[in-house]
């Protein structure tokens, strides 16, 4: 072999080969040469075995640090990418036109965005930990409005049924009545369980306005094609009679 005519020609004489063993596969060998001819004895046989799983242990302990940086460096950088998920959901939600709530199953509020503050004119620290109703009862000074008590039925809906839902809420805010167009998601955890409720509301106030204005617009402009009508009938009829009362004077 190519490898023995190597090793004579530079003067050796005896060679031992040991198996790098780990976990039953044998990935390599650890070769020994030695000059003179039978060197190596019971004793020095049991000592380089012991050196050859030595650098077995040693190989794998480089093994599997490299394999814990890069299992760390995979981490860091997925880590990285869901903070800044997390910062660009922060960004959407915070910059959002539309009011935007979590609620827990309970009901709870988990988050409101700036919008929702704005809107209902109370700082959102009140809002969070705290159920349905609880958070404005101290800014009300008369009973539970009744347009809580449907957002409450819609959540608890949701809630059951486990299917996305879309309503028209109308609510009195410190800024007027408005009108929303509500969506209410279901949010479920690592099990498939539903744990919050997204709610998201579109404000719809100044489109129902306009679809109000030209519904009456339209009620007008059929009034007024009804006068005319009325107007032309009775106009043909006094026409009619005037005739009558020609032909009957002449």
């Amino acid at each position: 072999a190519p490898w023995r005519e190597a090793a004579l020609g530079r003067g050796y004489q005896s060679l031992i080969a040991l198996p790098l063993i780990d976990d039953g596969r044998t990935f390599g060998a650890l070769a020994v040469y030695a000059a003179e001819a039978d060197a190596f004895s019971t004793d020095e046989v049991d000592v380089l075995t012991e050196l050859a799983a030595d650098l077995v242990f040693g190989l794998n302990v480089l093994r599997t640090r490299r394999e814990r940086e890069r299992v760390a460096a995979a981490l860091d950088e997925s880590q990285a990418r869901l903070e800044e998920a997390a910062r660009q959901v922060v960004t959407l939600t915070e910059h959002s036109p539309d009011p935007i709530a979590r609620l827990d199953r309970a009901g709870r509020y988990l988050y409101v965005n700036l919008v929702f503050e704005r809107l209902v004119g109370i700082p959102r620290s009140e809002f969070l930990g705290k159920r349905l109703g609880e958070a404005t009862a101290k800014h009300m000074s008369s009973a539970v409005p009744p347009e809580l008590l449907t957002l409450r039925r819609t959540v608890e809906r949701v809630l059951h049924t486990g299917s996305p839902l879309e309503t028209e809420l109308s609510a009195a805010l410190p800024a007027g009545a408005r009108t929303f167009d509500l969506r209410l998601i279901p949010e479920r955890d690592d099990g498939g369980q539903i744990a919050s409720v997204l709610l998201i509301g579109r404000d719809i106030t100044e489109r129902r306005r306009v679809e109000e204005r030209m519904r009456q617009l339209e009620e007008q402009s059929r009034h007024t094609q009804r006068l005319e009508a009325i107007g032309r009938l009775a106009g043909g009829v006094a026409h009619d009679f005037n005739n009558n009362l020609t032909a009957i004077s002449g």
